[in-house]
């Protein structure tokens, strides 16, 4: 590369960096060096502390979410995502609600309202519903005896 190249792309950079006011700035006098401090600054640790949803296998008996909790990153089991839990499916949290429910986070919608269960043991009939995730209040979508259930 050539010289002047470099100085050109240095000059880019530098202006790229400099203050964005608008106003011209005067060359100041250059800096001394320093000289190294006395003492070594304090290293702060990260203010981290949050919890995680998360789900994982269950021994027979044990409720499949919990939370990971940071730091430490310790896993407690949460009773509450046992609450309606379907055999068929996973439960998910849903941080619209700020809850769990009972099927996996594919089958809630996007903005964490609804979801849709299937063949949902606890309403008469055979079908998908779709289920308010703070009422649990079910509307049938569909019914498996309806045109969806013929074999072609």
């Amino acid at each position: 590369m050539k010289t002047g190249a470099i100085l050109c792309s240095l000059a880019f950079f530098v202006a790229g960096c400099s203050s964005g006011t608008g106003s011209r700035q005067t060359p100041s006098a250059p800096l001394a060096a320093s000289p190294p401090s006395p003492r070594p600054t304090a290293v702060i640790p990260a203010a981290l502390s949050c919890r995680l949803p998360i789900v994982s296998p269950p021994n027979p008996g044990e409720s499949p979410g919990g939370w990971v909790t940071f730091p430490g990153g310790q896993f407690a089991r949460d009773p509450a995502s046992l609450a309606g839990r379907l055999e068929t499916d996973v439960p998910s949290y849903d941080r619209a609600i700020g809850g769990w429910v009972p099927v996996s986070i594919e089958k809630v919608a996007p903005n964490g309202a609804t979801y849709v269960v299937h063949n949902d043991p606890t309403v008469k009939g055979n079908g998908f519903y779709l289920v308010d995730a703070r009422t649990g209040a079910q509307q049938l979508i569909t019914s498996a005896d309806g045109p969806m259930s013929c074999c072609c």
